[in-house]
C-alpha cells in the first residue's frame, strides 16, 4: 500500500485555499520583520518576499505552468 501511495497521480495535494493564506500571512510577517531588521539583512527579507509572492501567483493561477509544482 505504501508503495502503491507514492505512484504518480496518488498522492493527494495541498489544501490550496489554506496554503494561500498561509502564504499571505507569511508575506506580512516577513514584511513586519523586515522593517525591524539591520540594513544588512533587508535583501533577504526582500528575497524571502519575492519567492512567496511568486508562490502566490501560482497557486492564484490554476493555468499557470508550475501551478503543479506549487499545488502537489
Amino acid at each position: 500500500e505504501y508503495r502503491e501511495s507514492l505512484l504518480p497521480g496518488k498522492q493527494e495535494g495541498i489544501d490550496v485555499k489554506a496554503r494561500i493564506e498561509e502564504i499571505k500571512r507569511d508575506i506580512r510577517n516577513t514584511e513586519e520583520d523586515k522593517k525591524a531588521a539591520p540594513a544588512d539583512m533587508k535583501k533577504m527579507y526582500e528575497e524571502t518576499i519575492a519567492l512567496l509572492r511568486k508562490q502566490l501567483e501560482v497557486l492564484q493561477n490554476p493555468n499557470h505552468p508550475d501551478y503543479a509544482m506549487y499545488a502537489g
